[in-house]
């Protein structure tokens, strides 16, 4: 063996040999922090169904809102807005998910609008242009007096 592995462990099939924490912090394993489950809170006004969304959006979130979603359009809703204000992150499934979403409500002449305010959110939206085939407004009441 080579001098300069001389002092390393030895390896087991697999990966590394494994050994009994010593009680020291750094010995620990790190395990991450659970996240909060995201969730979908419905308002019902009139032929409106108003989603608000709270967490963080993603692919392993995104069922949550489209099944929401899915739900007001079998439902009978006019109009669907999806109210991102408190979601604190998105990634390109959030986007694909708001975008069939309106093109779903399209083919039924229906209205679907997204309420973003300003933020990390807001940016996604804007980067990915989906604000532009989206009606994307800052707060309830900008989509109110839009629609």
């Amino acid at each position: 063996m080579p001098p300069h592995l001389a002092d390393r462990p030895p390896f087991s099939r697999g990966g590394a040999a494994r050994r009994e924490p010593s009680g020291n912090l750094a010995d620990r394993r790190f395990t991450p922090a659970r996240r909060p489950r995201a969730r979908v809170h419905e308002l019902h006004i009139g032929r409106r169904h108003v989603l608000s969304f709270v967490g963080e959006l993603d692919i392993a979130t995104v069922p949550t809102l489209d099944r929401a979603i899915t739900n007001a359009i079998e439902r009978g809703a006019g109009q669907v807005w999806v109210d991102l204000r408190q979601t604190t992150f998105m990634d390109s499934s959030g986007v694909h998910c708001l975008m069939g979403a309106k093109q779903r409500l399209s083919q039924l002449n229906r209205r679907f609008a997204v309420v973003c305010e300003a933020g990390p959110v807001r940016r996604i939206l804007a980067l990915t242009g989906a604000d532009r085939a989206i009606a994307t407004y800052r707060d309830r009441a900008a989509a109110h007096q839009a629609m």
